[in-house]
């Protein structure tokens, strides 16, 4: 007696179940509704730009880029500045690490306290309060000394 008959009966029968259960998912009574998740509306989302904001303190760090004036630029406490506007002079309150990425600018740091002043821009006059801090001065003629 031979096996192949029997044999391909049994593959013959798996293959039956399987296609049958594989139809039977793909079969499925209702559609699914949309949900909020799998809405086509559109959201914020990482795609869309952040905006920056400018001449604020927000979470301690502040941008600030002005148009140009004769009058200083008062800039209140805040723990990071980072000055952008070239040929302006600024009066900073309080401030623990200024960063200048503007040229020609006059900056005056009137409360003790900052930690490290980095410097990006050129001819820059930088006056700090207190103890000398960290520099780190990348541009050209820039000068930084204690009030």
């Amino acid at each position: 007696m031979s096996l192949r008959p029997a044999f391909r009966t049994a593959t013959a029968a798996t293959g039956a179940v399987l296609v049958a259960i594989l139809l039977s998912s793909c079969s499925g009574g209702q559609s699914p509704s949309p949900t909020e998740s799998a809405s086509s509306k559109p959201k914020a989302s990482a795609a869309e730009p952040t905006k920056v904001t400018y001449n604020e303190c927000l979470d301690g760090a502040a941008q600030v880029s002005v148009d140009r004036s004769e009058k200083p630029v008062r800039v209140v406490d805040c723990d990071g500045v980072n000055i952008i506007t070239s040929d302006q002079s600024y009066e900073l309150g309080a401030v623990k690490v200024l960063t200048v990425e503007a040229s020609n600018a006059t900056i005056t740091i009137g409360e003790p306290g900052v930690q490290k002043i980095a410097v990006l821009g050129s001819g820059n006059t930088v006056t700090y309060t207190g103890a000398a801090p960290e520099v780190s001065d990348e541009g050209e003629g820039n000068t930084l000394s204690a009030r």
